[in-house]
């Protein structure tokens, strides 16, 4: 049980980096466009 909730805790930090890099790179777009 505790392996299953590490790697639910894994899997959560996985997807909040994913977003933070999606908004960096959409953000670095926006600048370009301006």
């Amino acid at each position: 049980m505790p392996v299953l909730h590490a790697y639910g805790l894994h899997e959560i930090a996985n997807m909040n980096l994913q977003i933070s890099t999606i908004t960096s790179s959409n953000m670095k777009q926006l600048d370009y466009s301006n």
